[in-house]
């Protein structure tokens, strides 16, 4: 029954979208009131999957973060459900996602299954760059949250890896999305380390810095890569002295594999080659993980 009404909705809209080319088009203020009460109600609706699970299994806690979803038919009604937005004029699908940002993240937050709508927006080049754009700026208000190992803080450094997973997500977009990010790096990585340095439990943005050097990393976002070369003796001599200090095997190893990925070529850290010997030698007599690296 939802995936009718959702496939409606979307023949709704596309019809909508035609109608731009005649003389019975609505005005954008109408059109955009009419989607934003479908993006708000259409939320709603979709919690029905965590009301009435159509599955008896408990989903684990692993499980809910990763997708959140239960079903497959969950799954293809919410991607569905994600397409209809791509189908918008960008001013209007910016104003909308703007304006309802707070209450989407909230409905996310007790439905986890909503990341998917997160990442059909995200891997679709009509909307990957605008929504990226908004919800990584609502995201870096939540950096301080970080600090606590809370349901929340695990949901926002979610959101934070799917944001960075889109800048490789489609080459066609790529560009698009690296100079969508490209703002947000530098505060993105200098208040991650103040905070890091300042929390009891530091891991989740040692763990958030991870996400975006491994997305970032591929030797193909020169945009990204001249705006985080300023930040690299600080970073370097930070996560030099914290590997080297008494830590807990996780986080030492995390240490390492940071000084070991940084996202820069290769041209630019042989003046840094001295800071990079100890996490090389570290490395190469730890885990197999890090020697991959």
């Amino acid at each position: 029954m939802i995936r009718v009404l959702v496939q409606a909705c979307k023949h709704a809209v596309h019809a909508l979208k035609d109608t731009h080319a005649t003389n019975h088009a609505i005005s954008p203020d109408h059109e955009a009131k009419i989607i934003e009460q479908l993006f708000r109600y259409g939320l709603r609706c979709l919690d029905i999957y965590v009301i009435c699970p159509m599955s008896s299994q408990v989903p684990s806690t692993q499980q809910r973060f990763s997708n959140g979803v239960r079903t497959k038919e969950e799954k293809e009604v919410l991607e569905l459900f994600g397409s209809i937005f791509t189908l918008l004029n960008p001013s209007i699908f910016k104003e909308i996602i703007s304006k309802r940002i707070d209450y989407f993240i909230e409905r996310l937050a007790s439905n986890y299954g909503l990341q998917i709508i997160c990442s059909s927006l995200l891997v679709n080049s009509l909307t990957s760059a605008n929504f990226g754009d908004i919800l990584i700026r609502f995201l870096m208000k939540k950096l301080p949250d970080l600090a606590e190992c809370s349901e929340r803080s695990f949901l926002w450094l979610k959101l934070f890896k799917i944001v960075f997973s889109s800048v490789g997500s489609q080459p066609s977009g790529c560009a698009e999305n690296e100079r969508m990010l490209r703002p947000y790096l530098h505060d993105l990585v200098l208040h991650s380390m103040k905070l890091a340095l300042r929390a009891r439990e530091p891991i989740n943005y040692f763990l958030l810095l991870r996400a975006l050097f491994r997305s970032i990393g591929g030797g193909s976002y020169d945009l990204l890569y001249q705006t985080f070369l300023p930040l690299l003796p600080t970073l370097l001599h930070q996560l030099n002295r914290l590997q080297s200090s008494t830590h807990r095997a996780q986080m030492r190893e995390l240490f390492i594999e940071l000084c070991l990925t940084v996202p820069v070529r290769l041209s630019s850290l042989l003046p840094y080659l001295p800071l990079l010997m100890d996490p090389l030698v570290c490395a190469l007599n730890g885990s197999s993980s890090l020697i991959q690296q």
